[in-house]
């Protein structure tokens, strides 16, 4: 009697082993790569949290603070404030503005639209005694605040300078963090799609190995039963 073992054919084994050796092969491949494209996406997102968006913070914190110097100016101007609520109000606000202004020149060294932020503050902050000393006088009649209202005014001016500076330089954070945002998006996108494909090729060896387990078993039955049986009797 004939062994079941011995006439089964040696090809659909054979097949079976090449594929699944072809897909471990592309699994390591693919893990190599994620992990290649992990490292891509931690140097693009690294700087961007670290960095990046604290710079946003930065710069909407600057522009907060000469809101706020903006305001505690004309409120003083209008008598809206008392004297020593307005210099608590500007000192608080132009100390964190400083701070803040501080870290953007660190990240832009040398940068020119933030020397002419500082040069346009440092000029701002020039006035401010000299409108604090015009409205300490209480100048009652409307030509008496001509000189205050002329200082409010060139303040005012370097805010607004200030400001179109700011603007441009938020401009260019914000195409980094895009830059850094999208890349980091077409990496993970990437590995996304590869996994999804390996994941279906997988589902197909399984398949194909299904396909085969009951190809064999179905030989291995009839084998068995034609050794256990006549084949011209029955």
């Amino acid at each position: 009697m004939l062994s079941a073992n011995s006439s089964l054919p040696r090809k659909p084994r054979q097949k079976v082993a090449w594929i699944f050796l072809i897909a471990s092969i592309l699994g390591l491949g693919l893990s190599a790569f994620i992990a290649y494209t992990s490292q891509e996406v931690m140097r693009a997102s690294t700087p961007l949290v670290r960095e990046k968006l604290p710079l946003l913070e930065d710069l909407g914190q600057v522009e907060r603070c000469l809101l706020a110097i903006q305001t505690s100016n004309y409120q003083y101007f209008s008598y809206s404030i008392n004297r020593a609520t307005y210099l608590q109000e500007r000192q608080a606000a132009e100390a964190k503005f400083l701070v803040s202004l501080g870290r953007l020149d660190r990240a832009f060294p040398g940068d020119m639209r933030l020397i002419s932020i500082r040069e346009a503050y440092q000029n701002s902050a020039k006035l401010a005694p000299q409108l604090d000393s015009l409205m300490q006088a209480k100048p009652s009649e409307k030509a008496a605040l001509d000189e205050p209202r002329a200082v409010l005014v060139e303040m005012t001016l370097d805010a607004g300078e200030i400001k179109e500076k700011l603007d441009g330089v938020r401009k260019v954070v914000e195409s980094s963090v895009l830059e850094a945002s999208t890349s980091t998006e077409s990496h993970l996108g990437l590995m996304v799609k590869l996994v999804v494909a390996y994941s279906a090729l997988i589902f197909g060896i399984a398949m194909l190995v299904a396909h085969h387990i009951k190809a064999r078993a179905q030989a291995e039955d009839e084998l068995a039963y034609s050794a256990g049986h006549d084949l011209v009797t029955g």
